[in-house]
């Protein structure tokens, strides 16, 4: 099954801050799920309860290894006020194929083109 990494905003001035910008991520990926039957990582998620029990630098390393393989990559509304979607992005683009996505038409629009002869999306 091919993998969608969810890259948005996450840090913020406050607690309250950055459970928004979480859930913001969570209901992007779950419409992601739904809309393309594709699996999707969000690391907003997975490390919303661990802040302050590794270095930032960690974080930063983890979740960058874990967008890399993925195969497709979606840029939640915001990224462009975020450092860490700014890294993800350049990063994306010297190491992978495909673009970034910035909505759910496009998202759809790149994992087509991806598919060389097959509408199965698990493929």
């Amino acid at each position: 099954m091919k993998v969608v990494y969810v890259a948005g905003p996450y840090r913020s001035l406050s607690a309250w801050g950055v459970e928004q910008n979480v859930r913001k991520a969570e209901a992007v990926a779950l419409e992601i799920a739904r809309d393309t039957g594709l699996a999707v990582l969000c690391p907003h998620t997975m490390n919303r309860f661990y802040e302050g029990t590794l270095p930032d630098k960690y974080w930063l390393e983890a979740t960058q290894e874990l967008m890399l393989r993925a195969d497709f990559l979606f840029m939640v509304d915001g990224w462009e006020k975020s450092t860490g979607s700014q890294a993800e992005r350049m990063l994306w683009f010297k190491k992978k194929d495909t673009p970034p996505a910035y909505d759910l038409e496009e998202l759809r629009t790149i994992i087509f083109k991806s598919r060389k002869s097959t509408l199965d999306p698990f493929e």
